[in-house]
């Protein structure tokens, strides 16, 4: 007594991941670039956390 068994199918599901490169691009083209100078001090000005 045995059973048949049906064959199994096999489905493959392709799909791409969402990049959202352009939209943190478009986000930080809003804002203007600003540029930072800091002028390094003795070791100790500040102290350490």
């Amino acid at each position: 007594m045995t059973e048949s068994v049906p064959d199994v199918a096999v489905e493959t599901i392709i799909y791409k991941r969402r990049t959202h490169k352009q939209k943190r691009a478009d986000l930080l083209a809003a804002f203007p670039a600003e540029d930072v100078h800091r002028e390094l001090t003795e070791i100790g000005a500040y102290p350490v956390r």
